[in-house]
């Protein structure tokens, strides 16, 4: 990285003029501001100063090294409250360690392989339902579609149920919410308004929407758990039989609901937007589309994939991660400065916010040749080796890496090899379609036309 000769980082100096931007298309002005400033850019809003931080040796300090200077952005986590009140998502120092301790090893790879069969059955019974309009080669909408398809597979694997008859109810809710915490995060304001806001009565119904389905599936498990001696093998089992050292439960059925809720808004959007963004980019690339064909042809011979199987995917796995490269669905990390900080020569006050942005970072061209190009073949282990660390980072980084991104690289893997087996997906006519920075980054609508490949 360039070291400056000022102390204070270049950027904009309208405050009015700069939260405007931001707000209207916040992928298109930070790439802009990058663009014009460099990898350290002050940029002056109305709610604070934020300085974007783009090289990697720049994220790497914020997410690593100097991770003891950066917290959770306080504005930020206050909109997760809301929702989550106190969880994994929002909590810090202490309580923040005691639980990635206790749900750590639900997150490890030999307690998912576990599941990979609920993943697998879940994933090919939403899939039947995808028959008819594939054997008449009809145009549906990819997202809501996925949305079903994921939330299939998360209801499997965290509460052994079929979800599919409340996909509808939790998919407009989870939908609901995401709108309402951008607002909050552009209007501070709005919690203040209470009923004579809209964003807050939309927001609000949805929640308890949320609540009532969690709340009920909590209070069914510890039913069975009571009656039963062979237990379902999932996350909700796997807290509620948590225990603390001296053998008390770590969990009440709020903390529970918290964490559950957590898991759910977390990864049915995630993975709801990267497997959007998979088949958005194969169909734009047909020739790419065609090698997964082949590669799971071959390797599948026709049976059903399990986990075991995916380390023979190479190609579609690689695909995946040049989605995420271009289309990360956690698309930036507010940090809030907890003590002053010097970053690539310039000052970081503390009381102010860094921006680590994974869609700016992982098109920075130093690091990325032809950084709009998708390009699979990005992430061969050789290529992968020869860039820093940091320069992707579509899950974070540092002690506070997402706990989930193995589970949720599991479930898009397995969902994309299931897919590809089955159907051939393609562009509607004159789609013209634009990223849509909410929590996640993902589109509004992605109408495609799905025919049976047999």
């Amino acid at each position: 990285m360039q070291i400056a000769a000022t102390k204070q980082a270049p950027g904009p100096r309208e405050k009015r003029a700069t939260t405007k931007a931001m707000e209207r298309d916040p992928l298109r002005f930070l790439m802009e501001m990058t663009q014009a400033y460099g990898d350290v850019v002050r940029l002056p809003l109305t709610y604070g100063t934020t300085y974007l931080i783009n090289h990697p040796d720049g994220v790497r300090q914020v997410l690593q090294e100097h991770a003891q200077h950066y917290g959770r952005d306080p504005h930020e986590n206050a909109i997760f409250r809301r929702f989550v009140g106190e969880s994994i998502l929002t909590t810090e120092g202490a309580a923040w360690k005691r639980l990635r301790k206790l749900e750590q090893p639900a997150f490890h790879r030999r307690h998912l392989t576990s599941v990979g069969g609920q993943m697998v059955a879940a994933a090919q019974a939403e899939l039947e339902t995808w028959q008819e309009p594939a054997q008449h080669g009809k145009i549906i909408d990819l997202v809501p579609a996925m949305k079903a398809l994921t939330l299939r597979v998360l209801g499997s694997t965290i509460f052994s149920l079929d979800l599919s008859d409340e996909s509808r109810t939790i998919g407009l809710a989870l939908q609901e919410m995401n709108a309402y915490a951008l607002a909050l995060f552009f209007h501070p304001f709005l919690p203040y308004l209470g009923p004579l806001s809209g964003h807050n009565r939309r927001g609000q119904a949805a929640l308890r929407a949320l609540d009532v389905v969690v709340h009920r599936l909590i209070r069914k498990r510890r039913e069975t758990l009571r009656g039963q001696q062979n237990h379902p093998d999932d996350l909700l089992t796997f807290l509620l039989e948590l225990r603390e050292e001296d053998g008390q439960p770590a969990f009440t059925d709020a903390q529970i609901r918290n964490e559950t809720l957590s898991l759910l808004i977390a990864g049915h959007d995630n993975a709801t937007s990267l497997l959007c963004w998979t088949w958005y980019l194969l169909a734009q690339h047909p020739e790419a589309a065609e090698h997964i064909y082949r590669e799971v042809d071959e390797v599948l011979q026709g049976r059903t994939p399990g986990l075991e199987d995916l380390d023979a995917l190479p190609f579609s796995r690689m695909v995946l991660d040049e989605a995420l490269r271009l289309y990360p669905p956690a698309w930036s990390f507010p940090r809030h400065v907890l003590a002053e900080d010097t970053i690539g020569g310039y000052t970081i006050p503390a009381g102010t916010t860094v921006l680590v942005c994974p869609y700016t970072t992982h098109r920075h061209p130093a690091f990325w040749d032809e950084p709009a190009c998708f390009r699979p073949e990005r992430f061969t282990a050789a290529a992968q080796a020869e860039r820093p660390r940091f320069a992707y980072f579509p899950f974070g980084g540092g002690q506070h890496q997402c706990m989930g991104n193995i589970y949720a690289l599991l479930e898009a893997h397995i969902i994309m090899v299931l897919l590809a087996q089955r159907c051939h997906l393609e562009l509607a006519p004159d789609v013209v379609l634009r990223p849509e920075p909410l929590v996640t980054l993902r589109p509004r609508e992605l109408p495609m036309r799905v025919r049976d490949r047999a």
